[in-house]
């Protein structure tokens, strides 16, 4: 509420805080981040002590290497939405497309709660979409200086949006295909007449999320 309209065409035209055509963006560490940081950490109800070791959890996310079964071992109840979170600070989206950072942190936490354990859905779960988060973020880098990554050929609506999708592609994944909720006739597929069952579920569900106003994160933005 009070906040003004604004469109799609102005936001997406807006540079990242600090990037021109060959930069990076801002590190992690930086005075802003670590605020940012530090309200995240108090909004997931972590202890000083799991904040920092969040951050150092987190330090290789760059890398091409970064472990990311490892990182579930130690943040496994916040890792999809800790990972979604740090690139959102990385890439300055907040203050650029003028998001809401409790609204879009109650998004994040919303999709990261529906995923099962893997102990009954053992690949679409939450680590799936956050090690698709963090190979997403490698591939937006610079490879090395003489070349470009894939972030130079997006704004940071795309950006948004990249991050976005691998965060929701797995909503409540039931764990088994289309074909088998069906055979099976699951309510599910009932409801979406055998067609695209997971999808539709999964984009009806999260629009649902984005829609409550703890989590309307993109209320501001025009249709």
């Amino acid at each position: 509420a009070g906040q003004s309209q604004i469109n799609l065409d102005d936001v997406t035209r807006v540079p990242a805080a600090g990037q021109d055509a060959e930069s990076r963006g801002p590190d992690f560490d930086n005075e802003d981040d670590t605020q940012w940081g530090t309200h995240l950490a108090m909004l997931s109800g972590l202890s000083q002590t799991e904040a920092d070791h969040l951050e150092t959890t987190l330090k290789a996310l760059e890398d091409w290497n970064f472990d990311i079964h490892t990182a579930a071992e130690t943040i496994a109840d916040h890792i999809c939405q800790s990972i979604f979170m740090k690139l959102v600070i990385h890439y300055d989206l907040v203050r650029v497309l003028k998001l809401d950072f409790d609204k879009i942190f109650a998004f994040a936490a919303a999709i990261q709660k529906s995923f099962r354990p893997a102990s009954q859905v053992l690949f679409h779960g939450g680590l799936h979409a956050a090690d698709m988060l963090q190979c997403i973020h490698f591939c937006l880098q610079k490879p090395h200086q003489d070349s470009r990554g894939l972030g130079f050929f997006l704004d940071n609506l795309d950006r948004l949006v990249a991050f976005c999708a691998p965060l929701v592609m797995n909503y409540a994944h039931p764990g088994v295909s289309n074909t088998f909720l069906c055979r099976t006739r699951h309510p599910r597929a009932i409801r979406y007449n055998d067609r695209f069952v997971l999808q539709n579920y999964n984009l009806a569900a999260c629009f649902e999320v984005v829609n409550q106003p703890e989590s309307a994160f993109l209320s501001h933005v025009d249709r």
